[in-house]
């Protein structure tokens, strides 16, 4: 009987010892699937994080590029509202000089006008004065008789 009891207690601790194994192997199992898996979730974390910062990069550098096209714009409007301006300040200076040489030429034309009148009126006067002295000239001839 003790071999039996011996026999069982060996058996018993045998067991025991197996379970003790199958424990440990269980345990190192659960472990090495966590931390497969934490290491499977950091992976994907940091795929995700430069997944998300190449996106954020893009918007950055399409956001640089639209702001550079829009001051490309806003720089031709700009240049084609100074062209413009340029251009009617350029037809109002022709117009100012033409008005101004107009007014120069119809001040010159009154005064070649009046100075015409002017002479017109002296001939006149040296007509009359003329005739005036044939006049007093024949008269005076006349009385000397």
């Amino acid at each position: 009987m003790k071999k039996i009891i011996a026999i069982i207690v060996i058996l018993a601790a045998a067991g025991t010892g197996y379970y003790m194994y199958s424990q440990n192997k269980a345990a190192e199992a659960v472990a090495m699937a966590t931390a497969q898996a934490e290491a499977e979730a950091a992976a994907q974390a940091a795929a995700e994080a430069a997944a998300a910062e190449a996106a954020a990069t893009e918007a950055a550098e399409t956001a640089a590029a639209e702001a550079a096209a829009k001051a490309v714009a806003e720089a031709e409007a700009a240049a084609k509202a100074a062209a413009e301006a340029a251009e009617e300040a350029a037809a109002a200076a022709l117009k100012a000089a033409q008005e101004a040489a107009e007014k120069a030429a119809a001040d010159l034309a009154a005064e070649a006008e009046a100075a015409a009148q002017a002479a017109a009126e002296a001939a006149a006067n040296a007509v009359s004065d003329a005739i005036n002295s044939v006049v007093e000239g024949a008269t005076e001839t006349d009385s000397s008789y």
